[in-house]
């Protein structure tokens, strides 16, 4: 692969004849390609990292409590270049071209932008119109995190009846145990301090026999002869100046079987209106996850409002909208119409909010017209900065809450500088390269027991440059 790159980088000029003499043209090489793509050239360290723009030095996090804001991040601003000249000082780029001729995605930074900004907001907008709770979360991203943490909250509660369940089940047998115990002068070898040592009549493959130092007398019992069963209750035994204290200093005195059964028993019987309290809560968690989830991934009812956008969807056939991995180019232009965006928008309430998203699709999709060949003049280019002020100014007003995406950077900082040195955005060119993205899966899968990563990325390469080869040779080779 490295010879490529080689060649690639040693191409500086073409000779041809044009039928009468000799020509030789110097060649201006340009990258195109997706954000990953661009960062995986240049060894950049990618859109998770603290300065995510393989252009600039620009500061934006996507993460944590410094997470970059739309209303108070200017990421329309240019921060510190970078150059090849740094890139090579740092790493081993793999294209030798300079970053003022590296393409900004157009498509990939539409899609990115029209998923984030726009679907995801109309998605969430239908839930919480759906759900008919003033308290449901307003984004996308917050409703889904609250399925998460309803999941958390279930298997927290699940957890503590099965441990109830199994802590009940011990204190029935303490309980048995304890009503057959004769008392004897003579203690075995598994015997603990306890005056009632039940160890050796208890079944000791469903009770815990470890045992633990009473604070109070400093005796050594097992868990099981002083009614211990919970985790809580052995965890805090182990603490010191713990207020847990043993059966025969408790009340003053030794106390008979009779009242240790009695104390159990109570146990036993906190413990079962506990279960039935967790078992409450549960149904209650349960019963909120299955209904969000209801209302986020099933679309309602057939009067629902996300089942109004999910039909209207369907009808410009952009059935995968739930994720930006399956938004296509084709699908994206079907949605940037007005007509279409105009009849979004009317399945919602009117609110001021509404209108700016609106006014940003409107934006947009002039954004995504300009994406073409054809070299623009000085007034179209100044139309083209007029449409991304515009843009940005409805994003801040739209979604001052949001996140900053890394597409939003690159298309509101360094696409105009882009189109004045070379006066046109470029056609949608990078989709070339986009269903790589699947290839690439699709491989890791099958190459999965190739457990060596080295053998496995030999293998995925020696794929890839086959492909390459019968693309080259057309339809010779199948001759």
């Amino acid at each position: 692969m490295s010879d490529v790159f080689a060649q690639f980088n040693s191409l500086t000029e073409i000779k041809y004849n044009d039928g009468s003499t000799d020509v030789t043209r110097k060649v201006v090489k340009k990258v195109s390609g997706d954000i990953k793509f661009c960062s995986a050239l240049y060894q950049h360290s990618g859109q998770s990292s603290s300065e995510p723009c393989h252009y600039c030095k620009i500061s934006i996090s996507n993460h944590g409590r410094n997470v970059s804001k739309l209303e108070s991040t200017a990421f329309e601003d240019i921060g510190t270049r970078r150059t090849l000249a740094e890139y090579k000082q740092k790493g081993n780029p793999l294209v030798d071209v300079e970053l003022c001729n590296v393409a900004i995605p157009p498509m990939h930074c539409v899609q990115g932008l029209l998923q984030k900004y726009a679907i995801n907001y109309f998605v969430a907008l239908a839930n919480v119109i759906d759900s008919g709770d003033p308290d449901f979360p307003e984004t996308l991203e917050q409703q889904r995190r609250r399925v998460k943490d309803l999941e958390f909250e279930e298997m927290t509660y699940v957890q503590r009846i099965k441990s109830s369940s199994e802590d009940k089940d011990q204190l029935g047998l303490i309980l048995e145990a304890l009503s057959k115990l004769k008392r004897t002068r003579r203690k075995s070898k598994k015997s603990c301090s306890s005056t009632f040592c039940i160890a050796n009549s208890i079944k000791r493959d469903c009770v815990d026999l470890d045992t633990y130092q009473c604070n109070g007398c400093q005796e050594i019992f097992h868990f099981c002869c002083n009614g211990i069963v919970s985790m809580e209750e052995k965890a805090t035994s182990r603490l010191a100046n713990n207020r847990i204290s043993c059966f025969e200093c408790d009340l003053n005195h030794v106390m008979s079987t009779d009242e240790r059964i009695s104390v159990v028993k109570k146990k036993k019987e906190d413990l079962e209106d506990a279960m039935m309290s967790d078992e409450e809560t549960w149904s209650t968690v349960n019963t909120e996850k299955e209904n969000t989830l209801k209302i986020i991934h099933e679309q309602g009812g057939a009067n629902s409002v996300r089942q109004k956008f999910d039909d209207l969807m369907k009808s410009i056939k952009c059935d995968n909208y739930n994720c930006s991995k399956n938004l296509t180019g084709n699908m994206s232009r079907r949605f940037l119409r007005k007509e279409v965006i105009d009849e979004v928008v009317s399945i919602f309430p009117w609110s001021q909010q509404l209108e700016d998203v609106r006014n940003f699709l409107y934006h947009l999709e002039f954004l995504m017209s300009s994406s073409d060949n054809n070299l623009k003049t000085p007034a179209e280019i100044d139309e083209i900065k007029e449409h991304l002020i515009g843009m940005i100014e409805c994003l801040r007003s739209a979604h001052p809450k949001k996140n900053v995406n890394v597409k939003l950077h690159l298309v509101a900082a360094h696409l105009m500088e882009y189109l004045r040195q070379h006066l046109s955005w470029g056609r949608i060119s990078e989709q070339g390269v986009e269903h790589i993205h699947s290839t690439f899966n699709n491989l890791h899968l099958k190459l999965a027991p190739i457990r060596d990563p080295v053998a496995k990325a030999n293998a995925i390469l020696n794929y890839f440059s086959n492909e390459n080869f019968l693309f080259d040779c057309g339809d010779i080779w199948n001759t």
